[in-house]
């Protein structure tokens, strides 16, 4: 990877990188911030989210997913894609 200068390199809010040549791979950058967001209207509630990374997902008493915690950390990330490619709805996903 090419590190860029702090000069070169766009930042949106929130610390997130603008796409440049250096860091489009179509792989997560450990660096940039990452969302975990739910489709409500997809969600079933079926709770493998929640088995797969109770950190991120927790199905409530009325059968709604309560997301616990919308930021990921580099270090969870494999963990919420696991849990987000586990969805049978596929009502989530991770920005």
């Amino acid at each position: 990877m090419v590190a860029e200068s702090d000069e070169t390199q766009k930042k949106l809010p929130g610390n997130r990188r603008i796409p440049t040549a250096s860091n489009v791979s179509g792989r997560p950058q450990e660096h940039s911030v990452h969302t975990v967001v739910v489709d409500r209207d997809r969600c079933a509630g079926n709770g493998i989210c929640e088995v797969l990374d109770p950190a991120h997902f927790e199905i409530g008493k009325n059968g709604a997913l309560i997301i616990l915690s919308p930021s990921v950390a580099p270090a969870d990330l494999s963990r919420v894609h696991a849990a987000v490619e586990a969805c049978p709805a596929s009502a989530l996903r991770v920005d």
